[in-house]
């Protein structure tokens, strides 16, 4: 085969991240603030694996936008920031001492992910 056959493969895409070739599903309205960072959010899509499953200890936009490609848990005490998101599975847990209910975590967290 001569070289001129071959086709043609553009370096910057195949360079490209995770991040970059998913980007145009993430609202980067729903990050930065309270929510996770831009970085973060980067740093997760090119680092763990499509599909894994997440446990989140407070929920908030940047759930919604992990939950796009995780399964994600979130722990949450706040009762608004609840059900936003029927891809994400929520557990609420009061605090008690300035720290989610342990006795509520052990009955809802899924057994493999207590110690």
């Amino acid at each position: 085969m001569k070289i001129a056959d071959r086709k043609k493969v553009s370096y910057k895409k195949k360079y490209l991240t995770r991040y970059d070739l998913n980007s145009k599903k993430i609202n980067l309205d729903n990050l930065d603030g309270w929510s996770i960072s831009v970085e973060m959010i980067k740093w997760i899509l090119n680092n763990i694996p499509f599909n894994s499953v997440i446990l989140e200890l407070g929920s908030g936009k940047g759930t919604i936008e992990l939950s796009k490609f995780y399964n994600v848990y979130t722990v949450e005490h706040n009762e608004e920031w609840l059900y936003k998101s029927n891809r994400v599975k929520y557990i609420y847990a009061p605090l008690v001492d300035n720290w989610y209910d342990v006795e509520v975590l052990k009955q809802k967290l899924p057994k493999n992910m207590i110690y």
